[in-house]
């Protein structure tokens, strides 16, 4: 439950030392701030006007924090939140520090396997994304900066709930690739297929992870991008049939 989570989460709180915190459900944020309070930490309340942020495919996200514009090459209003985040705790710890400074830093943050962009025109993305709340993020996002539903490969280790992320995935896609690869821990292809079909979702199997990013190059425009999702597990097959490097450890 969300407020057990939070509890855990809390669990950092350290006595005396500032807490910085982006708006929360109800439930997290009154866990976080009881924590707080038992160990005399004090709260602050990350502040950001949702009207100044700005998503852009190909730049990536935009916002104004106490005045100043920053940008990171990260995709999702969310994202603007979490750089808000850093940035109010650099700020805690160092309240001299300057606006460019820091807006140098956010430029050059990467998050491989978060709205990855792996291909332009058509556009590719790869997001490990696995549970019902992060997939409607990512179908969110791309709802956000293309005119029509994106195609899909999907892949999904066996302990995940898969009824509720068919139920997120329902409707949200042109089209959809059921694959796999048993090598990397991942459900059989095979499997996969029965189960979301079992749950009425529309979807193709092409078990050969190869074959069905090769499959998504043709469904795939300059306004229909493609998503590769649900593990992190495929990252290295990912990276390989697009030529990235995944020798840098970060994934």
């Amino acid at each position: 439950t969300i407020d057990i989570i939070a509890g855990e989460k809390a669990g950092i709180i350290k006595p005396g030392i500032p807490v910085v915190m982006a708006p929360q459900q109800a439930a997290a944020e009154r866990v976080v701030i009881k924590q707080a309070l038992q160990r005399d930490a004090p709260v602050i309340r990350v502040e950001l006007d949702a009207d100044q942020i700005e998503v852009n495919n190909t730049t990536g996200t935009s916002f104004k924090w106490r005045g100043n514009q920053f940008s990171v090459s990260l995709y999702g209003q969310h994202q603007a939140w979490n750089a808000c985040c850093a940035l109010e705790t650099v700020r805690t710890f160092d309240p001299i520090i300057e606006a460019k400074v820091l807006a140098a830093g956010l430029f050059m943050v990467k998050w491989p396997g978060r709205m990855q962009k792996l291909q332009k025109n058509p556009t590719v993305f790869y997001d490990v994304a696995h549970n019902r709340q992060g997939i409607l993020t990512v179908l969110d996002i791309l709802a956000e900066l293309f005119p029509v539903s994106p195609a899909g490969v999907f892949v999904m280790k066996g302990d995940k709930d898969s009824h509720l992320i068919a139920e997120a995935i329902k409707n949200r896609l042109d089209s959809l690739i059921i694959t796999g690869d048993d090598s990397a821990g991942l459900m059989a292809a095979d499997k996969l297929y029965k189960t979301l079909k079992k749950t009425g979702l529309n979807c193709e199997l092409i078990p050969d992870f190869q074959e069905a990013s090769a499959a998504l190059q043709t469904r795939i425009s300059g306004d229909r991008p493609g998503i590769i999702f649900g593990s992190h597990y495929i990252a290295a097959k990912v990276y390989d049939n697009f030529e990235f490097s995944f020798e840098s450890g970060i994934i």
